[in-house]
């Protein structure tokens, strides 16, 4: 009896506060080839990097991943993965989208062919999620935003992205 009166308000009070705790935001990068979690160190470690050896950081950050796509010498690189050399036309469009030759890409995703003459637009969309008004469970606000690319010939791609 007494069971039921302490124990499972208390395990449901315990439950319902940890699973829906807030965590901080896992911000990653795989600059040196293995995701690792960005910190204070880490970063200036890539800076020195870049800087000692003339690299040009195309994108800094795309929601939660630092330094994904830079350019060190020939190469463009993904992660420290190559995606083009200096052979292959290459063409940044903006928030993670890019092209490779004639083929269009997100972040590795292979997403179809840019038109042969037409127009490509990337541009981005905030979203806003309301959370549950519940006042014994504890929300964290997520910040995100969804990157579009279009083009002429009528290819549309959405990517959601989370920045926290």
């Amino acid at each position: 009896m007494i069971w039921k009166h302490i124990a499972v308000p208390l395990l449901t009070l315990a439950c319902s506060t940890v699973a829906h705790a807030c965590l901080p935001a896992l911000k990653v990068t795989a600059y040196f080839g293995t995701d690792q979690p960005m910190a204070g160190d880490l970063e200036d470690k890539i800076q020195a990097e870049i800087k000692e050896n003339h690299y040009q950081v195309i994108e800094y950050r795309i929601g939660l991943e630092y330094f994904p796509i830079v350019r060190k010498g020939d190469a463009v690189y993904l992660d420290n993965k190559v995606i083009a050399t200096g052979n292959d036309y290459f063409s940044y469009l903006g928030s993670g989208y890019y092209q490779v030759n004639r083929d269009l890409y997100y972040l590795g995703m292979h997403l179809g062919t840019a038109p042969k003459k037409g127009v490509m637009f990337v541009h981005s969309e905030s979203h806003y999620d309301p959370q549950p008004q519940n006042p014994n469970v504890m929300n964290c606000p997520v910040s995100k935003h969804t990157d579009i690319l279009e083009t002429s010939d009528g290819l549309h791609v959405e990517n959601e992205v989370y920045d926290n």
